[in-house]
């Protein structure tokens, strides 16, 4: 019969961390076969079939196109000069700019043109009540919302508007993919691939996704029952979108041929930093909101090992084995971020892919440790600094 001692010898000895070590890698090797592939499948079933007669309009209504802007920078302008060469020839542009004086300067440039209109949002006021105070000035036909680092083409826009005009479908939502002056830089790759929503919610193409509110368009319908997006949220803004319109027999469509060309992705290492911290902060507090205690869970468990990845070196000169415990962890986000990038590479069409050098994979070691210090310093700020957080999301005056 074994014995305790046994027991206790084989737990602090070099082989249990061993036999840890390969049960965390079996562990992301089933994860892969049985979550990754599957909503690899699922996805690669439902992409949309390419529409050869997309911009043969059985009609050409109005389109309404909202460009919320807050400190914005220079792709603001490139985003707003897209808009403007645009070849659809019924369009009306509302603007609401605010934050910073670059922002102003480059959306009140547009006002020469007839088709643009120029609304000023407020400090404090948030993203969704930008888009809400020009959804007021809408009374006839479609409706297309984008960030204001989206760049439109017509071919993009045409097969938008193609589903709500010929499909008869409610709403729109398009996927997005790194501008090309941006998409070799490795902070934007590491983004383009561990930021994939798909990757880590489970994929339902009849439901909404929180893609809402970066590329999307719908029609007057939908205004009419919702009247308004939720303003004020501390969580994010389009989850709280998404959940509005879940609860309503909306009939939705999510393109994956056709995507638009975005600046979301930061090219700045402390730029990335601030987003991603926003981000966390969001999820937590809309898991807050939605009592998904099992998600908290899950985050503060994240948030413990993010302590120990940055802490673990130290072991090595006091315990060797809470050393190798830390390189384990370590290997065992690699490997879900190498997960990441495997899924990124079968569920996106080649036009669409980034290429990746070998230097990528070392700098996965870095990115891992920034993203610890986010979860951090996310979780300083929303406990100890909320007013920081509501600042993030223009929710303050101050």
């Amino acid at each position: 019969m074994i014995s305790l001692q046994l027991i206790i010898d084989y737990i602090f000895s070099i082989y249990f961390i061993i036999t840890i070590g390969l049960l965390v890698t079996l562990f992301h090797f089933m994860l892969y076969l049985l979550k990754d592939h599957k909503k690899i499948r699922n996805i690669l079933n439902y992409r949309d079939k390419v529409e050869k007669n997309y911009r043969e309009l059985k009609e050409e209504p109005l389109i309404n196109i909202i460009v919320p802007a807050w400190n914005e920078g220079d792709e603001f302008a490139e985003t707003l000069s897209a808009i403007k060469n645009l070849s659809y020839p019924h369009l009306k542009v509302f603007i609401n700019v605010g934050g910073n004086d670059k922002t102003i300067k480059i959306g009140t440039s547009f006002q020469n043109d007839n088709r643009f209109e120029i609304l000023y949002q407020k400090r404090g006021e948030g993203k969704n009540k930008a888009i809400n105070e020009c959804l007021k000035k809408v009374t006839e036909g479609l409706i297309y919302i984008i960030d204001a680092d989206i760049i439109l083409t017509d071919d993009i826009f045409y097969y938008m508007i193609y589903y709500l005009i010929d499909k008869d479908y409610d709403i729109i939502v398009s996927s997005i993919y790194p501008h090309h002056s941006i998409s070799e830089k490795n902070i934007v790759k590491y983004l383009c691939i561990y930021r994939n929503r798909e990757f880590w919610k489970p994929y339902s193409p009849n439901k909404i996704q929180n893609l809402l509110g970066v590329n999307f368009c719908f029609n007057l319908k939908v205004l009419r029952e919702i009247r308004q997006f939720p303003e004020g949220k501390l969580q994010d803004d389009n989850a709280a979108n998404a959940s509005v319109l879940n609860t309503k027999n909306f009939k939705f469509f999510h393109l994956y041929n056709k995507r638009a060309e975005s600046f979301t992705f930061p090219t700045k290492l402390k730029v990335s930093m601030n987003q991603n911290i926003r981000y966390l902060q969001n999820s937590w507090m809309y898991n807050l909101k939605q009592h998904n205690f099992f998600i908290i869970i899950k985050l503060i468990t994240s948030l413990i090992i993010s302590i120990y990845l940055l802490v673990f070196p130290l072991f090595l000169f006091l315990h060797i084995n809470f050393f190798i415990l830390g390189i384990i962890i370590l290997l065992s986000q690699y490997i879900t971020r190498l997960r990441a990038y495997t899924f990124y590479l079968k569920t996106n069409q080649i036009n669409y892919r980034i290429k990746i050098s070998k230097n990528f994979f070392l700098a996965l070691i870095f990115f891992i440790y920034i993203d610890a210090i986010n979860r951090i310093l996310a979780f300083i700020e929303l406990i100890f600094m909320r007013d920081k957080y509501k600042q993030r999301k223009n929710l303050t005056d101050k």
